[in-house]
């Protein structure tokens, strides 16, 4: 989705949801599981386009992947809590040695999930940032 697109999508949705990755399928799943929840969702495959896309809007949940083709996921999510505080974020990664023992790195993220992603897990974390969503089974 382009960024043009996303901010007409703000005023419709109940909730909107950024989702960063790359990974095609990865990002389809995750978009289908959020719709089914009554979210809106704006997907970005870089750091680049999430932030061009937060230029446009602002979502109410981020959800951003470790490892990006031109950047890491940790960084951009600094940089988005620096720009909008109150936003929460979620970090994904299936490399979580890359996360080192740098507590400071990653605690501005309200959670922390591992791939491949437990979908129930990823429902009820995404339900815990999101309180008025829609639970699904």
């Amino acid at each position: 989705m382009v960024p043009e697109q996303s901010a007409a999508r703000t005023a419709d949705a109940g909730c909107l949801v950024l989702i960063v990755d790359d990974e095609e399928i990865v990002g389809s799943v995750l978009e289908r599981v959020l719709r089914q929840q009554g979210c809106a969702v704006v997907r970005a495959r870089s750091v680049g386009q999430a932030l061009e896309i937060t230029q446009e809007c602002l979502p109410h949940v981020a959800i951003l992947d470790l490892c990006l083709p031109d950047g890491d996921g940790a960084q951009l999510g600094n940089t988005l809590h620096a720009r909008f505080p109150q936003l929460p974020l979620v970090l994904m990664t299936a490399y979580p040695q890359k996360l080192g023992d740098d507590p400071v790195r990653v605690s501005k993220f309200a959670c922390i999930l591992h791939k491949p992603l437990d979908l129930a897990v990823f429902r009820g974390a995404v339900t815990a940032l999101l309180p008025g969503l829609r639970r699904t089974a």
